[in-house]
């Protein structure tokens, strides 16, 4: 009943939508009686309702799984913060005066042999080259297979006179050529 009214006003159930029950309420503890007969002897059971409250329904939401997202996420900030690593290291090496040699090389038209070293005696490439690779020195030695292989020293490109060839790179000499006995992996 509502507040309390026990003489006969509205009852809680009455007010609610069906399919609901009262939330708080305190049904009344009537007393069952049960009585079953076996045989001769009667037996009689006493049973007491037990009080119930009803819930109401929540919300919930579901998130999807965020593992996917975090790792998404991570590896975007490593390719960036890579990416500002680099072009910090460019930028140091610029300010710097950076006395070094950039040499590109691209056999893309037909793959050659290809060796090339530091001329401190550590070898950068040694191989079949079949597409694109960039070198970064003070000084570069090649030997060079194939006279179709593209080369540039610094952006300028540098003419092979014949297959095999070889140079000797530097920033301030530019590209030499280098005798047969004098190549790198010769």
């Amino acid at each position: 009943t509502l507040l309390g009214d026990n003489k006969g006003g509205d009852r809680v159930a009455d007010n609610l939508p069906a399919g609901t029950t009262a939330s708080g309420a305190v049904p009344a503890t009537t007393p069952t009686v049960a009585t079953t007969t076996t045989g001769t002897t009667a037996t009689e059971t006493t049973a007491t309702a037990t009080e119930t409250t009803a819930t109401e329904p929540t919300a919930t939401t579901t998130t999807p799984s965020s593992s996917t997202d975090d790792a998404a996420a991570e590896a975007k900030r490593a390719a960036r913060l890579k990416r500002k690593r680099e072009a910090a290291a460019a930028a140091a090496a610029k300010k710097k005066g950076h006395t070094g040699v950039t040499v590109r090389v691209d056999a893309s038209i037909r793959p050659t042999f290809l060796c090339v070293d530091n001329a401190h005696g550590t070898t950068m490439f040694s191989g079949t080259l079949s597409g694109k690779k960039v070198f970064r020195a003070k000084r570069i030695r090649m030997n060079i297979g194939l006279a179709s292989t593209r080369v540039t020293v610094n952006g300028s490109a540098v003419r092979l006179d014949g297959s095999p060839t070889g140079f000797d790179i530097t920033r301030k000499g530019g590209a030499r050529s280098l005798a047969l006995g004098k190549r790198p992996c010769g």
